[in-house]
C-alpha cells in the first residue's frame, strides 16, 4: 500500500509529481501559474506563502462571482416574465 506522502511523489504521465499537480491546481485557482512560488519572489520557499490569505482572497472572489451570477439569473427571469406577458397580449 502506498502512503499519502509516497503517492505525492509518484510521477505521472506528464512527469509531475502529485504534489506538483496539486500546487498547479491551487495556483490556477489563485490566478498564478507555475506553482505556489511563481511571481512571488520567494525562490520556491513554500513556507513563506500565506495560504490562508490566498484562500480568503479566492473565497472572496468566488463570493463576488456568485453574487453576480445571482443578480444575472434574477434579471434573466425578470426578462422571461416580461416576454411571456408580452406574448400573452
Amino acid at each position: 500500500m502506498t502512503s499519502v506522502v509516497g503517492a505525492a511523489n509518484v510521477g505521472g504521465a506528464d512527469g509531475k509529481t502529485g504534489l506538483e499537480r496539486i500546487q498547479s491546481w491551487v495556483s490556477w485557482g489563485v490566478g498564478t501559474s507555475g506553482g505556489p512560488s511563481a511571481g512571488r519572489g520567494n525562490a520556491g520557499n513554500d513556507a513563506e506563502i500565506d495560504w490562508e490569505a490566498l484562500l480568503r482572497h479566492q473565497n472572496s472572489a468566488n463570493d463576488e462571482l456568485c453574487s453576480d451570477n445571482g443578480r444575472l439569473r434574477a434579471e434573466v427571469e425578470r426578462l422571461r416574465v416580461e416576454e411571456r406577458g408580452a406574448a400573452a397580449v
